[in-house]
């Protein structure tokens, strides 16, 4: 399997702090017959990344300067990636901040093999093997109002959050790296995303149906609706218009007005592929494009240890404290579509974000709604979209 270059030259730029840049490395073309993207290198004006061949601009954060970007491979052929490195100052004995960006043409893997999950497995792998340790964090990230696996790792001084999402036609790989993980979050909040759904392929049903292989069992489109295996899996479910149906959970949800479905397969990746992935399961993830950022998550967890709703999010509160999360009220009591949740609010200082969870059991799930947004009156009005919720009887679905 290829190595992936780009994240060789973050690596390097991170764990060499006393080097003036990153090394070079280069990549040697393919002769497969295949097709692959008609990209450019693109460039950078000001402090501005632009690719109109990607389609997509990205910001630096302030303190970060972008190197000259660079294309591995030719046009029109496999593999091929487009990089570029942003890196801040260079400190003695400090992890260096950097920002580094690559996509990746999926063509040149496998039809079964171009999910978000499959990318982000290949990724940890690499990351691995060059001695870096994976950690338990967010399982995804918003990026210009996109929504992103996430996964982070530590290696000696360096902390890494890697956030990754495949699209129509490419894999956008970001990888942010500093001291710690309030040094990565400030870098990724900072950096500005803007994608053209049409040449990124990244808001389009294709995209969002990408992330689960052909094979698997649900999807989040209307148009794949149906097409499920006989198995039925808490995941299964699909968007209509403005309405998500939970197949599994028999339920409905008014997605909020301004908020585009995003790709499902945002759940925890597996760290040890020898290993079951755990019973988490992302049935709708529906986030605001524009800033101010909103972004509604819905996900089911198994709930064999948790007797309702309100014992799930007590340890979740207690996981918040480890993380530097203010838990602000909860568990609280409501009534949603005729059913008993529990909902909590709290505040990251590091993210500068609000964020509600409001949760009940069902079938041997927690089913949590997760509301996020940067301010308390957002947050509220996206807690009043959970009464357009309805649980179906039989035969409704």
């Amino acid at each position: 399997m290829r190595t992936l270059t780009v994240s060789i030259i973050a690596l390097a730029a991170l764990a060499a702090v006393s080097q003036d840049r990153p090394p070079k490395t280069i990549v040697v073309p393919s002769t497969t017959a295949a097709v692959g993207p008609q990209w450019e290198k693109g460039a950078v004006e000001g402090g501005t990344y632009k690719n109109a061949s990607v389609g997509l601009e990205v910001t630096q954060a302030v303190g970060l300067e972008f190197g000259t970007p660079e294309l591995e491979g030719n046009p029109g052929t496999l593999p091929l990636i487009v990089t570029i490195t942003a890196l801040g100052e260079n400190k003695p004995g400090i992890a260096r901040k950097v920002m580094a960006f690559y996509t990746d043409a999926l063509a040149y893997y496998p039809s079964t093999y171009r999910s978000t999950d499959d990318y982000m497995r290949r990724i940890v792998r690499s990351q691995q093997n060059g001695g870096y340790q994976p950690i338990e964090a967010t399982p995804y990230a918003m990026l210009g109002g996109v929504a992103f696996a996430r996964q982070d790792f530590k290696k000696g001084m360096v902390y890494e959050s890697v956030l990754v999402k495949a699209c129509d036609i490419q894999a956008l790989v970001f990888i942010f790296g500093g001291a710690d993980e309030e040094t990565v979050n400030q870098l990724s909040a900072a950096t500005e995303l803007k994608l053209d759904p049409t040449t990124s392929g990244c808001f389009s049903n294709a995209a969002m149906t990408q992330d689960k292989p052909a094979n698997a069992s649900s999807s989040t489109t209307a148009e794949s609706a149906g097409k499920h295996s006989g198995q039925s899996s808490p995941d299964e479910g699909y968007v209509s218009g403005t309405t998500f149906t939970s197949k599994f959970f028999a339920f409905t949800y008014k997605i909020p007005e301004g908020l585009m479905p995003q790709s499902a397969q945002l759940q925890q990746h597996s760290i040890d592929p020898s290993h079951a992935p755990a019973k988490d399961f992302v049935l709708l993830l529906a986030a605001k494009p524009t800033k101010p950022y909103e972004n509604v998550l819905i996900h089911a967890q198994g709930s064999a240890r948790f007797k309702d709703g309100a014992e799930y999010l007590e340890s979740v509160a207690s996981t918040y404290a480890r993380l530097g999360v203010t838990v602000l009220d909860g568990p609280e009591k409501k009534t949603i579509g005729g059913t008993t949740f529990f909902r909590e609010d709290s505040y990251s200082p590091k993210g500068s974000f609000y964020q509600t969870q409001v949760c009940t059991t069902s079938k041997g799930y927690v089913l949590d709604f997760v509301l996020s947004a940067t301010n308390r009156a957002d947050i509220e009005q996206l807690f009043n979209s959970l009464n357009t919720i309805q649980f179906l009887s039989a035969g409704q679905e």
